[in-house]
């Protein structure tokens, strides 16, 4: 592969577990995540230069049989784009996501009245998609 710097692309998609699961994981790593209304998805939000392929890494960010070593990152404002899995050319498109009926109401209780509480899980969420087969970590160790 030839490594250069490449647009990231926020994806249209995102399930309420997938949400769950990111705020758990960011949270551990001191990380707060903004609501899921509030996300921009289906949009270019910048840039980042791939600067290798790994197999293998110690990062907690690491999974799956390979990964790409990112260097620079770059945001932009959100420019709507529609989005394609792997690498694709990218085209202006006319809006951005529109929000899930869920993200409108997740974590949000009878009369906003614990708003400024921060998100807590009793227990870890599952992850949302399958694991390598070879990783044999559960999701309690998962960082």
């Amino acid at each position: 592969m030839d490594c250069r710097r490449i647009a990231v692309h926020a994806a249209t998609g995102l399930t309420q577990d997938e949400y769950d699961w990111g705020v758990w994981r960011l949270d551990r790593h001191g990380v707060a995540c903004p609501r899921p209304d509030a996300l921009v998805r289906g949009a270019i939000i910048g840039s980042v230069n791939v600067v290798d392929i790994v197999t293998e890494s110690e990062s907690d960010w690491f999974g799956g049989r390979a990964g790409l070593l990112l260097r620079d990152p770059s945001p932009c404002p959100p420019i709507p784009a529609a989005g394609a899995l792997g690498y694709f050319t990218w085209e202006r498109a006319k809006d951005f996501a529109a929000v899930k009926p869920w993200m409108r109401s997740w974590g949000a209780a009878e009369g906003g009245l614990f708003e400024t509480l921060p998100t807590q899980f009793k227990n870890p969420p599952a992850r949302p998609w399958p694991k390598d087969p070879r990783d044999t970590a559960s999701d309690e160790e998962d960082p």
